[in-house]
């Protein structure tokens, strides 16, 4: 195998831990959406109740006021005011307090995904260098023993050479880096 295709092959694993990771962060955001909107239909329900409750307990003192003085309807009008207002503060409270929690939750959970998601890249990205690194290794001892193989030929060749005939050391010099010269134009050495 080439290692342009090891490369590649850890390059699509490392992705689909990315991509595997990216599908679960949307699986839990959808999850934490669905809460939120349980928890917004849960508070309207809560205050349409407590609405109705004040509506009722509006009517029940009107229906009192009836019967007393004047002094005592606008009384108990001010009291209808601010009993309805108080519920409104509350309901108005209890929505602020639900929607900060559902916005903490959701970025926690995209805080921690991204976290996730960064250490699962780097390992995937240190694994593959660490196979490519490998593969060069690999290949430079193979080239090398190659290079040794054919450097031995040519030796022997040369001293082949070099016992078939007497020569003087300089010419011994000269034909040694002929040879070599040779062998390298034929490509022995590539």
């Amino acid at each position: 195998m080439s290692i342009e295709l090891i490369a590649i092959i850890g390059l699509c694993l490392v992705l689909g831990l990315v991509l595997a990771g990216y599908d679960k962060l949307l699986r839990e955001l959808n999850r934490t959406k669905k809460d939120r909107e349980t928890i917004n239909a849960d508070a309207r329900e809560k205050a349409v109740k407590m609405i109705e409750s004040a509506r009722d307990k509006a009517v029940e003192i009107v229906s009192e006021a009836k019967f007393g003085s004047l002094r005592e309807s606008d009384d108990m009008e001010n009291r209808l005011e601010d009993v309805s207002q108080q519920k409104l503060k509350e309901y108005k409270q209890m929505l602020q307090s639900i929607s900060k929690t559902v916005e903490t939750t959701a970025v926690r959970e995209l805080s921690e995904f991204k976290r996730t998601l960064d250490l699962e890249t780097s390992a995937g990205q240190k694994a593959v260098g660490e196979k490519i690194l490998q593969e060069l290794g690999d290949y430079k001892e193979t080239r090398i023993r190659e290079v040794d193989a054919r450097v031995t030929a040519v030796v022997k060749k040369i001293t082949l050479d070099v016992l078939g005939r007497s020569i003087s050391s300089d010419d011994l010099g000269k034909t040694i880096t002929s040879a070599l010269e040779k062998a390298k134009n034929e490509g022995l050495f590539d």
